[in-house]
């Protein structure tokens, strides 16, 4: 397996009774960040991978993953560098492919370009609520026509789509990879996944819900990739990232204590908070802890899991180093190509993430490099029978 940071900014609580964070905490979280990636890329993490949200300010103030991602080029050396998502269903595809491409140039090819839909309650303010359902369709005329973009050498000969027409241009910077970065597709639906094999592209997929549930996804993702002959991009990335909260501590218990309520208070940010379109806002911490005062573990709606199912999830890697490594055995045996580490959240202290990600790459990790190349002889024989150019770094 390969391993990988997911970061969103994962919100700290708004001080009580106040609608607002204190002056400052966003470029706190941001300088944070930075320093943590660094440190991660000097550990031998090999991949590092940014959301992109809007208007959620209780989840995650990473409006433009792109500048944060430009900040760490410079900052960096080796770990590849990912956007877990950039948004295609309000942005244009000359602007997408421009800023993947300038965002290659600038890591000296280490650019993943992962995508997705993002939330109607997100993009509606921006392209218009009666567009608000249009996300996946808009998405899906944009992949192929970007992955053209990135691939043209001189003149891309343009296009007319349902929501765009592109005449002959020549758009510049160039990417560094060839014919272009590797593809990803992000989706918490098992749909998606099987939209990402089907398209070649990479699939970013969630853990939470445990090792039969990533296996599941594996086994769907490869059966598709197999049964299909068509491609988004020019060249396909087969694969699967799994993305786990994660918190690595010398023991379980000084793990537990640090997580505390952070897990549930991201997921309640993300699934509450991230509809707190409109003004004044409210206190999104208040809620969970009136929420959590009645014994409620804050269920996301008819028919949906409870948050717990997430933040206490049994695809969570949270403990001592021995403990994550057994847990992390079990992934292992999914076949799934990366585990991603989500750490940001809640009130997690800065200096324990990054204790939590020199504990993970020097008393978790090296054993499963050891046996990486089992897995590749693995991916090998999936990948086989494809005839596609294949540009994946897996």
């Amino acid at each position: 397996m390969k391993f990988g940071l997911f970061y969103g900014t994962g919100m700290p609580p708004k001080p009580a009774g106040s609608t607002d964070w204190a002056p400052g905490t966003d470029a706190r979280l941001f300088a944070e960040t930075l320093e943590q990636i660094e440190f991660a890329d000097a550990l031998g993490f090999d991949y590092v991978w940014f959301a992109e949200h809007h208007f959620m300010p209780d989840y995650s103030h990473f409006a433009d993953s792109t500048a944060i991602i430009a900040a760490a080029t410079q900052r960096t050396k080796k770990i590849r560098l990912g956007t877990g998502i950039m948004h295609l269903s309000h942005r244009h595809p000359v602007i997408a492919a421009e800023k993947a491409a300038t965002l290659d140039a600038l890591s000296g090819g280490r650019f993943e370009f992962g995508v997705g839909n993002g939330l109607p309650s997100e993009y509606a303010p921006i392209i218009g609520d009666e567009a608000a359902l249009l996300g996946s369709p808009r998405r899906k005329e944009i992949v192929p026509e970007v992955a053209k973009m990135l691939a043209s050498d001189g003149l891309y000969p343009g296009y007319t789509g349902e929501f765009y027409t592109v005449p002959p241009v020549n758009i510049v910077t160039k990417a560094i990879q060839r014919p272009h970065p590797p593809l990803w597709l992000a989706g918490a639906r098992a749909e998606s996944t099987v939209e990402a094999g089907a398209l070649g592209m990479g699939s970013l997929v969630l853990s939470m819900l445990g090792v039969e549930d990533v296996k599941a996804r594996v086994d769907m993702y490869w059966e598709a990739f197999h049964a299909s002959h068509s491609a988004a991009g020019v060249a396909v990335n087969p694969g699967v990232a799994a993305f786990s909260m994660t918190h690595v501590a010398p023991s379980d218990a000084e793990a537990t204590a640090r997580v505390g309520d952070a897990f549930r208070y991201f997921f309640y940010g993300l699934f509450r908070g991230g509809h707190n379109v409109s003004v004044p806002q409210v206190n999104v911490w208040d809620e969970f802890l009136a929420f959590e005062g009645k014994g409620q573990k804050a269920p996301l709606g008819p028919g949906m899991p409870p948050i717990s199912a997430f933040s206490e999830g049994p695809g969570n890697l949270v403990g001592s180093p021995e403990t994550v490594r057994r847990k992390l055995r079990e992934f292992e045996r999914t076949n799934t190509d990366m585990m991603v580490f989500t750490q940001q959240a809640g009130r997690i202290e800065h200096a324990h993430i990054m204790e939590s990600l020199e504990l993970l790459a020097v008393d978790v990790l090296p054993e499963f490099r050891a046996r990486d190349a089992d897995h590749q002889r693995w991916r090998a024989a999936q990948i086989a029978g494809s005839t596609a150019q294949v540009n994946s770094t897996l």
